[in-house]
């Protein structure tokens, strides 16, 4: 398809730049809102929705709340990738969320220790 996607319902070509970069259009279809809905709720223009799912604007990192926001889910669901999460690391982040800091740093201890990364927590394990 050279360097395009092909959008399903619409049969118009989605930037493979746009795909790699972010999931906006995804979620906005997925939920059923226009790009009109979806501008008006993340108070931006439509305009702006256009560049953003054709990829002739980049979605920025600072961004990604006021979209997750007005779409309901979390940003890192808009990131690329985030579609491939597996059934075992949702739960954990769901597990991870209802830590509190000092649980959660223990976490990542523990995590670290089984990748090899942390030897002076194997001496205790």
């Amino acid at each position: 398809m050279d360097g395009a996607l092909h959008h399903k319902a619409m049969g118009r070509p989605i930037s493979t730049r746009a795909a790699e970069t972010n999931r906006l259009r995804e979620w906005r279809m997925h939920l059923g809102l226009t790009m009109e809905q979806l501008a008006e709720l993340a108070n931006t223009t439509t305009a702006t929705i256009q560049r953003l799912e054709s990829g002739a604007r980049e979605l920025k990192v600072s961004q990604l709340p006021r979209f997750a926001l007005a779409l309901g889910i979390r940003p890192v669901d808009l990131l690329p990738g985030s579609a491939k999460t597996s059934t075992e690391q949702r739960e954990l982040l769901e597990i991870f969320d209802k830590l509190d800091t000092e649980e959660q740093r223990r976490l990542v201890r523990i995590a670290a220790t089984f990748r090899g990364d942390a030897p002076e927590l194997k001496k205790i394990a």
